[in-house]
């Protein structure tokens, strides 16, 4: 079973075709909390407008299908997608970094 195609739309989907590679999915040494979300309104709604929802669902599609080095830091972001904060979208964006490094993109 193969996804490359899906794996390799997903970058450009979120604007991270160019992003560095990362070796890790998941900063070591660092866990994602309740703390990480925001509690000023105006961050809330600047975190609104992220398609932090969409990055985790394609990832989660990935854990479970072909990509399963994936799925604890997935289900560790996916904890987060009704108030997420800047430090969990970094988060997520560094799993695309992953993927990319790991997939030779």
């Amino acid at each position: 079973m193969s996804q490359e195609a899906f794996i390799d739309s997903i970058p450009t989907h979120f604007n991270l075709a160019d992003a560095a590679p990362m070796v890790t999915p998941l900063m070591l040494g660092n866990q994602l909390t309740k703390a990480d979300c925001p509690t000023a309104q105006a961050d809330k709604d600047e975190m609104a407008g992220i398609p932090y929802r969409q990055l985790v669902g394609a990832l989660s599609w990935l854990a479970l299908g072909t990509c399963p080095d994936v799925a604890f830091a997935t289900s560790s972001l996916g904890r987060f997608g009704h108030d997420l904060g800047h430090m969990h979208w970094e988060a997520a964006k560094r799993m695309l970094r992953y993927l990319k490094g790991t997939r030779g993109w």
